[in-house]
């Protein structure tokens, strides 16, 4: 992983493309599913993607959130943002929230986390 904290991000389909262009200009590597040509990909095979790069996966999608759904076997974390408006400035807002409190922890201790 590289950038700001050695966290790197794979933004879900969900997650408007424009806060990957604001995630990068401080400096964290940011994968989005939609440039990655990525867009309906079932939620399965994402994860295992973002888990085979590395990276966190950042989603809006609460179904990532049910913890009767088995993760794949490898995967650096999911964060599954819910602001109360699905607005880009909302879910900036929560995401610069999440950076904030994932920065303050190891990137190790993320591993296999939910």
């Amino acid at each position: 992983m590289t950038g700001r904290g050695s966290i790197a991000v794979k933004l879900d389909e969900n997650v408007p493309v424009a806060l990957g262009d604001s995630l990068r200009r401080v400096a964290i590597d940011v994968a989005t599913a939609v440039e990655q040509g990525l867009a309906g990909t079932d939620d399965d095979r994402l994860w295992t993607i973002a888990g085979a790069e590395d990276r966190v996966l950042v989603t809006l999608d609460k179904a990532f959130a049910d913890l009767r759904r088995p993760p794949p076997a490898q995967h650096a974390g999911v964060v599954v943002v819910r602001p109360r408006r699905e607005t880009v400035a909302s879910v900036r807002v929560a995401i610069d929230r999440v950076i904030a409190r994932i920065e303050r922890l190891r990137p190790s201790s993320l591993r296999s986390e939910v």
